[in-house]
């Protein structure tokens, strides 16, 4: 894995030996960061389901002023943590050792511009609206919502409320969503 654009350019990132990790593939990590490129620059980012960490990192690496990594694995955190270090940017990261679940039920999100989460792909439609309406309560109504979900899913239902804006673009077996408040 690499940094692919940004500050940092090109630098290799550790990666977590878990089978249950995956990490983001390039092309999904290009499309989300075209179109937050603009938009990024002294941002507050929530990465959920950190993994390794290189969504976030590349946030940081784009502009944003600060980001939150949440993961409840401790392998996964020591890497997240060994990866800042290396780019020199662990005093604009906050990580929370958490089911992402938990943390959303207790924590404000009012102040992050940029959400992004990729759960495990054994997670159900069920599991992903659950999150995402839950996000949706605690979020300001600038913020957008990122999810990578599984392609067979169709979420398409997400465009039919009527305050939202449900945006999805598929990748092979991924697909990269966004979910933001109309305005």
């Amino acid at each position: 894995m690499r940094i692919t654009s940004g500050k940092n350019k090109g630098g290799k990132l550790f990666s977590p030996v878990l089978a249950s990790v995956r990490p983001t593939k390039n092309i999904v990590k290009a499309a989300l960061f075209n179109f937050m490129r603009p938009y990024i620059k002294d941002s507050f980012f929530l990465d959920l389901f950190s993994g390794s960490g290189a969504i976030g990192i590349q946030a940081l690496c784009e502009g944003s002023k600060s980001v939150c990594f949440v993961e409840k694995n401790s392998h996964c955190i020591d890497v997240i943590i060994k990866n800042l270090q290396k780019i020199k940017l662990t005093d604009k990261a906050t990580i929370v050792k958490s089911r992402v679940e938990t943390f959303i039920r207790h924590h404000d999100l009012s102040f992050f511009d940029f959400i992004f989460m990729d759960p495990p792909y054994f997670y159900t439609i069920a599991q992903y609206c659950t999150l995402i309406e839950e996000i949706l309560k605690k979020i300001k109504l600038e913020a957008t919502i990122f999810f990578e979900y599984p392609t067979i899913y169709d979420l398409g239902f997400l465009s039919l409320a009527n305050n939202l804006q449900f945006i999805s673009h598929s990748y092979g077996n991924t697909s990269l969503g966004s979910i933001s408040f109309k305005k």
